[in-house]
């Protein structure tokens, strides 16, 4: 019923503020857009492959609460100041001594994790900014 469809897509899109992509791929997003129920809401837009990429989300002047280094620092998780985890795995060794100070924004995407039973939205960083 492609009229329900329609008016279903235009009911729920009046909900959003949508803004033109920054780069071809790329969707800046605010911290607090990052959690289960939107990250859940991307896999209608499946299945992501050739001609349809998966979009980079990008996190601008992120607010960086702390940070934790593991396995001899070849990763590093951030944790933000709204609670958001944001995951930098096989960092390289250049980014280890760069000031968090510095840091303009966060190239990745989001992804939920499991843990327990437990789930938790977080930002899997492809890239990082620096000033």
């Amino acid at each position: 019923d492609y009229e329900a469809f329609e008016r279903f897509i235009r009911q729920r899109g009046a909900q959003y503020e949508w803004s033109a992509p920054l780069e071809k791929n790329e969707i800046e997003i605010d911290e607090s857009q990052i959690q289960i129920e939107a990250i859940e809401s991307l896999d209608a837009l499946r299945p992501f492959g050739p001609g349809f990429e998966m979009p980079v989300f990008k996190i601008s002047k992120p607010a960086i609460k702390n940070l934790y280094d593991f396995q001899n620092a070849r990763h590093r998780r951030y944790t933000l100041q709204s609670g958001v985890c944001c995951m930098r795995f096989n960092q390289p060794r250049s980014e280890i001594s760069k000031s968090v100070n510095r840091i303009q924004c966060f190239e990745g995407e989001l992804q939920i994790s499991e843990y327990r039973g437990r789930k938790q939205a977080s930002f899997m960083i492809d890239k990082i900014v620096y000033d």
